[in-house]
């Protein structure tokens, strides 16, 4: 400002004669010195902006946010070491959120048919085999993890499948008193039918079946035993449903390689 007020007066003065073409010309290169130092101070000022634009990204890569909130399950990264972010963004630590947690549980191939989303289950815990945790089956997996696995290995198509058939199913339960934790092992069952009042006799008394659900069992009497044909029903592995053959208090018998008589 001052510079360009001292070239308008020079420029004034000449104009009416009474200037000094000197202290014109001084007047006018003071003034273009200064518009040069003043782009140069400009370009400093941008320079310095990069620069601290620069700096702020360089911290932020020293700075680690949480995608969620949960707790801390485990520290993969160790102080010290350098991390290289590539195409794989690389693991720091493991986070979770514990308040809910997903159970996976393997349904055979046979049970498959049965089975579809919001049917009720229970489960227990290796370590606290007692207690009973319900819940309800949430997805079902429609393709075997094992063909998943071997896609995603490249397995050729000429392999063979040669172990049982499994498909994943998950469903979530509250944790919020944090009894359960991650990787323990969990007995499932999902109940694909009920009926109450019930006749039942144990799996292992089953003989020889006969087809369309009958059966052949020996039914213990006072002077002997005798062997019957029953029609079952509902059957959960360890007991079945009696439709028809046998009567509430009859005693059937267990064969001695099933466990007992």
């Amino acid at each position: 400002m001052q510079y360009r007020k001292a070239l308008a007066r020079e420029q004034a003065m000449s104009r009416d004669g009474s200037g000094v073409s000197s202290d014109l010309e001084q007047a006018q290169a003071q003034y273009a010195a200064q518009v040069q130092q003043i782009a140069v101070n400009e370009a400093q000022i941008v320079q310095a902006e990069m620069s601290v634009q620069t700096a702020n990204a360089n911290l932020g890569y020293t700075r680690i946010l949480a995608p969620m909130d949960g707790e801390v399950l485990g520290i993969v990264t160790r102080e010290g070491q350098t991390i290289v972010s590539s195409q794989i963004a690389p693991t720091i630590l493991v986070l979770a959120d514990l308040d809910k947690v997903q159970v996976q549980t393997r349904i055979s191939e046979a049970d498959i048919q049965k089975i579809h989303p919001g049917q009720p289950l229970w489960f227990y815990v290796i370590a606290d085999p007692q207690t009973r945790y319900e819940g309800e089956l949430g997805y079902v997996q429609p393709a075997p993890q094992e063909a998943l696995e071997e896609q995603n290995a490249g397995a050729s198509a000429g392999n063979q499948q040669s172990s049982a058939i499994y498909y994943n199913g998950t469903f979530e339960v509250d944790n919020r008193q944090r009894l359960l934790k991650t990787s323990m092992t969990a007995q499932v069952f999902i109940r694909i039918a009920q009926v109450k009042d019930a006749l039942r006799v144990p799996v292992a008394a089953l003989g020889r079946s006969l087809g369309d659900e009958r059966y052949l069992v020996v039914v213990q009497k006072e002077n002997g035993s005798e062997e019957r044909t029953i029609r079952i029903g509902i059957n959960d592995r360890q007991y079945a449903q009696v439709l028809e053959g046998l009567q509430p208090g009859e005693r059937v018998v267990i064969p001695q390689d099933a466990g007992s008589v």
